[in-house]
């Protein structure tokens, strides 16, 4: 790694040198952010398949410049602000995003962000309300802390019908005692009709204590957070998302600061998520599957949101996040991807490509991760 003296010219070629310039931002970066595909506390969307929060980790020195975003407005004649789902379905507008995307990365941008499969996450929330040992004596405490096993049950329940799965997704909102019930027997029916026996013995194990689990689910609904963030899927997305953060900024010695979209429905829940996390004890455990949950933030310093008319930066969150939303869909529903869009896939790869420093991350089936996969790599 090159060092640089105070004295010599600054790398960013502004002419000062780099005690006047972009010493006083080293290593201080803003994660710009926003989300796509919120359907709220409705897992199972069919026109909304995934849920993706993120944006683009920039440098503190490149923040006060943002005459690219500015600049591509013009370019496609936008009056006010860019807006990703409108803009981001036409072939000259995601080449020139493509083109935007490829000078933020040379400026020293990253794109990150945390994708969720809905069918997925629908799938794994069955494995973690029927198959808790404080309410099912089938099971061990290692169900509390195994993700690759758990991982592997839910790709289990993940192949179930779509109508099974909806009529458990609909139960879990609802959270009504007879219609769980009714739920985890149609589950445990279909799971033995695909001779998983085993797996639906141990979540009959549950039975009885459908009513306790009704009462803890809604009890964690109205007292954790805020206006019932905790029954979407925004906020356990938006957990691991604050936890790829916080990682990869302790492991570059980075700090960070959060500036998310203005957002009426879960901004004081992501605030009262971030305060629990960075202000617990430095803490560290790490799952079997290699994630590492972390308590005490220590360089992911603060949280603000901004309105995004007056933010060109979360701007262009908004047109990446929009971008891989709407090339997530179509690759799902195996519908043709251009090759524009297909090359603004490419920016998705932090979520599913574990390069050894992860910046993002992919909560879905290995299915759909391959599908991701091989799909970004045939370019």
């Amino acid at each position: 790694m090159t060092v640089i003296s105070r004295n010599e010219p600054c790398p960013c070629n502004s002419g000062l040198k780099y005690k006047k310039c972009c010493l006083a931002h080293e290593g201080q970066f803003t994660v710009f952010v926003d989300e796509a595909g919120n359907s709220g506390a409705n897992y199972l969307d069919l026109d909304q398949p995934f849920y993706i929060v993120g944006g683009w980790i920039i440098p503190n020195s490149k923040i006060a410049d943002s005459s690219l975003v500015r600049e591509v407005a013009t370019d496609l004649r936008v009056d006010g602000e860019l807006k990703g789902t409108n803009l981001t379905g036409n072939r000259r507008n995601q080449t020139k995003f493509n083109e935007m995307f490829d000078t933020m990365v040379a400026m020293g941008c990253k794109p990150t962000m945390v994708l969720a499969e809905k069918k997925y996450c629908i799938a794994a929330k069955v494995i973690e309300t029927f198959l808790d040992p404080a309410y099912n004596n089938k099971v061990t405490n290692r169900y509390t802390y195994d993700n690759i096993m758990k991982k592997e049950l839910a790709e289990k329940v993940y192949k179930l019908s779509f109508d099974t799965l909806k009529q458990f997704a609909h139960a879990y909102r609802l959270l009504e005692v007879e219609l769980l019930e009714q739920s985890l027997f149609g589950l445990c029916e279909e799971l033995k009709a695909n001779h998983e026996h085993d797996l639906a013995n141990k979540l009959l194990g549950a039975t009885n204590a459908i009513e306790e689990i009704c009462s803890l689910e809604r009890g964690t609904r109205v007292d954790f957070l805020p206006n019932q963030a905790a029954a979407s899927l925004n906020v356990p997305a938006f957990i691991a998302f604050v936890n790829h953060l916080e990682g990869y900024a302790r492991l570059n010695k980075y700090r960070l600061t959060i500036v998310h979209d203005k957002t009426r429905a879960y901004e004081e829940g992501y605030k009262e998520v971030y305060r629990l996390y960075s202000e617990a004890t430095d803490f560290q455990y790490r799952l079997t599957d290699g994630t590492n949950i972390l308590m005490g933030f220590n360089h992911l310093k603060q949280i603000q949101f901004h309105n995004s008319q007056d933010s060109p930066w979360i701007q262009s969150a908004d047109v990446l996040i929009s971008a891989l939303n709407r090339f997530l869909k179509l690759l799902y529903n195996n519908q043709e991807v251009n090759d524009e869009l297909l090359a603004l896939g490419r920016f998705i790869s932090p979520a599913v490509i574990d390069d050894g420093i992860k910046f993002g991350d992919s909560i879905c089936s290995k299915e759909t991760r391959s599908k991701i996969i091989n799909a970004i790599s045939s370019r």
